[in-house]
């Protein structure tokens, strides 16, 4: 009796956002849910592609302070601005590099420095997408060179936004997709067929991979509705094996 009075006190608005400051849902933070349900997580290694200017690197920063980041941006302009804001940070190390299934030398469709929309030429499938980006052309590597030059033997935390080069990065990781090998993978995907606006890789194939690895779907964060479109777009995906399960005193259902 005494919500149901206090909610037509303040209202329901302004009693429903209350009660998520007080008692937060899953599926609003993925760190925060991480921390909270997997208290054991700590990462060492952590490889943020598709880093764009260090968005995604200053909360992995806050989070998991004692981490080596690697961060990928293959864009020269955009990869001159990672680098400038991740400088301080003695754990990060940037690369100038696209991740994708096989090692190569491809042309990036860019359309401004720091611009989220940078993609791999070949991914740019939008036929609706009336902006055209200059050609630049990068150095395309595979996670699991990347891994085996560096002595990386396995990742905790493995963050892909490769607008829609996303599928192929996860095959060029090879046998390190594992969920014994690689913790956790967070796979940016999209979430209508009427995704337009983007070359996001549908959350289906994401998915039936991950799964077909033994991966479980930990939270589905960050979703996405564009100005004057209803529904949503696309959303970061993450996932979690059995093996970190297990460490923190989880067992799946």
């Amino acid at each position: 009796m005494l919500r149901i009075r206090l909610k037509q006190l303040l209202g329901a608005r302004i009693y429903s956002r209350l009660w998520e400051l007080a008692f937060p849902h899953h599926g609003i933070d993925q760190f925060r849910d991480l921390s909270d349900r997997l208290p054991k997580f700590s990462p060492r290694v952590i490889l943020d592609v598709g880093a764009n200017i260090g968005q995604s690197a200053d909360r992995l920063l806050r989070w998991y302070p004692g981490a080596d980041i690697y961060c990928f941006e293959p864009v020269s302009s955009t990869f001159e601005m990672l680098s400038d804001n991740l400088r301080p940070f003695e754990r990060v190390k940037c690369f100038q590099l696209a991740m994708g299934a096989c090692s190569d030398m491809m042309e990036m469709e860019v359309f401004g420095p720091g611009d989220v929309a940078n993609r791999l030429h070949k991914t740019s499938k939008n036929k609706d997408d009336s902006r055209l980006g200059a050609l630049e052309t990068v150095t395309v590597s595979t996670v699991a060179d990347f891994c085996a030059e560096n002595g990386i033997k396995s990742i905790d935390y493995l963050k892909v936004d490769a607008e829609g080069a996303d599928l192929e990065v996860l095959h060029g990781t090879g046998d390190l997709l594992r969920p014994d090998r690689c913790h956790v993978v967070q796979v940016e995907c999209a979430m209508s067929e009427n995704n337009t606006a983007h070359t996001h890789v549908p959350f289906y194939e994401t998915h039936e991979m991950l799964v077909s690895r033994g991966y479980l779907l930990f939270g589905i964060y960050l979703q996405a509705v564009p100005d004057g479109w209803p529904v949503l777009s696309h959303s970061d995906w993450v996932y979690v094996g059995e093996p970190l399960l297990q460490q923190s005193g989880k067992v799946s259902n």
